[in-house]
C-alpha cells in the first residue's frame, strides 16, 4: 500500500510536502542528492541575492578599511609636518624641542605617560575652552594632564566658545 503524498505549493508540484531550507548542509551536492532521495519534497536554496549582498559586504568592507588606512595616513602626515613647522620655530628662539605625535584613545593619560617615561621637564596642551556642556561630557585633556603630570604644564589657549 502507497500513499500518495504529492502536494502543490507556490505552483509547483511536489511528491511530497517535505521541504528543506537553504541551510549549510544543502549546499553539498551530495547532501542535496541524499535529501532528494530521502523524498523530500524540494530543495530550497541559498539566494543568488544573497550570495551577492555577502561578496559585495566584504568587497566594500575591505574597500572602507584601506580608504580609513590612507586617510589616517594623510591626517598623520600633515599633523607631523604641522607639529614639525611649530618645533621648528620654537628652535629658532633657542630653546631645544623634542615633538613627537601620540594616538590613544584618551589623550591626556598619553601625554601624561609619555612625560612620565621620557622625563619631560614641561608638558604643553591647549585648552580650547568648550562650552559647560562639552566639558561635562567630553572632560578636559589639559585638565586631566595639569592634575596628573609630574612636571610642569604649559596650557595655551584657544579660541573662547559662548556657553
Amino acid at each position: 500500500m502507497s500513499i500518495d503524498l504529492t502536494t502543490s505549493y507556490g505552483g509547483l508540484n511536489l511528491r511530497s510536502p517535505v521541504v528543506v531550507g537553504a541551510c549549510p548542509m544543502t549546499a553539498e551536492e551530495m547532501t542535496r542528492v541524499a535529501i532528494d532521495s530521502s523524498g523530500a519534497g524540494a530543495i530550497v536554496l541559498p539566494s543568488l541575492l544573497e550570495e551577492q549582498v555577502m561578496e559585495m559586504m566584504q568587497f566594500y568592507r575591505h574597500d572602507l578599511i584601506q580608504r580609513v588606512s590612507k586617510l589616517h595616513q594623510a591626517l598623520r602626515a600633515s599633523a607631523q609636518n604641522h607639529l614639525e613647522a611649530l618645533a621648528q620655530s620654537v628652535r629658532e628662539t633657542g630653546v631645544k624641542t623634542q615633538s613627537h605625535i601620540l594616538e590613544d584613545a584618551h589623550t591626556g593619560e598619553a601625554l601624561v605617560t609619555y612625560a612620565e617615561q621620557n622625563r619631560c621637564d614641561l608638558v604643553m596642551t591647549s585648552d580650547l575652552r568648550h562650552s559647560v556642556i562639552d566639558r561635562m561630557l567630553l572632560g578636559s585633556t589639559s585638565r586631566f594632564v595639569l592634575r596628573h603630570a609630574a612636571s610642569s604644564v604649559l596650557i595655551v589657549r584657544g579660541n573662547e566658545k559662548e556657553d
